[in-house]
C-alpha cells in the first residue's frame, strides 16, 4: 500500500530541512572556498575559483528559494496551484542549472579527495589549511547530495502532487524522517 505525504507536509519538509540546511551550508562553503581553490592550485594546478562561482550561484539560489517560499509554496498549501504550471517549468529549468553546477562541484571534490588521499605526509606542513580543505570537501559532498534530494523531491513529487498529476514513478517519501513509517 502506498501512502503519499500531503502537500503541506512536503512543503514543511523542504523548507525546514532542505532550505534551512542549504542556507547554512552555503555560507560556510563560501568561507572555505578560498582554501579549496588554493589547495587545488597548489597541488593540481587547476583551480576553479569556487569562491566566485558559489557566491554567484548562491545569489541565484536565494532568489529561487524566495520564489518558492513566498509565492509557490503558499499556493500549493492553499490548493491554488493549478495556474502555476508555467512558473513550475521555470523552477525546473533553474533546478537543471543548479544540478549542472553541483555536478561540476562533485567532480572537483572527487578530484580533491583523490589528491588528499595521495598527498605525502609532508604536505601537511606545505598546506596549513588542510583541515579547512577537508571540511570544504565534506560539506560540498553533503550539499550536493542534499540539493539533489531536494530537487528530486520538488520536481518528481511535490510539483506533480500540487498540480494534481500522477507521479507513479516517485519513491516513497517519509515527510517526517524522525518518526517510524
Amino acid at each position: 500500500m502506498s501512502s503519499h505525504p500531503s502537500t503541506p507536509d512536503l512543503v514543511n519538509l523542504l523548507v525546514d530541512k532542505y532550505h534551512r540546511h542549504l542556507r547554512q551550508s552555503v555560507r560556510e562553503l563560501i568561507e572555505l572556498a578560498p582554501q579549496w581553490d588554493s589547495f587545488q592550485k597548489q597541488f593540481s594546478g587547476t583551480p576553479m575559483c569556487w569562491c566566485k562561482l558559489l557566491t554567484t550561484w548562491w545569489g541565484e539560489v536565494k532568489q529561487h528559494l524566495e520564489k518558492e517560499e513566498i509565492s509557490i509554496f503558499p499556493a500549493f498549501v492553499s490548493g491554488r496551484a493549478s495556474h502555476l504550471a508555467p512558473q513550475l517549468r521555470t523552477l525546473e529549468l533553474e533546478h537543471n542549472d543548479h544540478r549542472q553546477l553541483m555536478v561540476t562541484l562533485a567532480i572537483s571534490v572527487d578530484e580533491g579527495i583523490k589528491l588528499l588521499e595521495t598527498l605525502p605526509v609532508s604536505a601537511g606542513t606545505e598546506c596549513s589549511s588542510l583541515p579547512q580543505v577537508q571540511r570544504f570537501a565534506e560539506l560540498a559532498g553533503e550539499m550536493v547530495e542534499m540539493l539533489n534530494e531536494h530537487i528530486n523531491l520538488e520536481d518528481r513529487v511535490l510539483f506533480p502532487l500540487a498540480l494534481g498529476l500522477d507521479f507513479s514513478d516517485h519513491q516513497e517519501i517519509n515527510p517526517n524522517p524522525n518518526s517510524p513509517e
